[in-house]
């Protein structure tokens, strides 16, 4: 536990201390925007987050530099790279 004091303290950290504080369970923040409490872990933890729910969470009183960035993200799988070996740069 004293390493941990030394380590740079996340964002996602930060936020979870904040919902600490203010007594904010995922329980309690998913009920009150309507997702699962997983849904409500992960707006916490990712890096990013759809701009509606970063709107949602600010207007509950999230401080916006504790929350993930606001990116709307098209839906799907991410397009594969091709990767031609012949091209690689030596």
């Amino acid at each position: 536990a004293a390493e941990g004091k030394m380590m740079k303290t996340t964002r996602s950290q930060l936020a979870k201390d904040w919902m600490a504080e203010h007594n904010i369970t995922y329980r309690a923040l998913g009920a009150q925007i309507g997702v699962s409490i997983s849904g409500a872990r992960e707006l916490i933890v990712r890096a990013t987050i759809p701009t509606e729910r970063h709107a949602q969470l600010v207007e509950l009183g999230f401080p916006p530099e504790i929350l993930p960035d606001p990116v709307d993200l098209p839906p799907g799988p991410k397009p594969k790279v091709p990767h031609f070996p012949g091209l690689a740069e030596a």
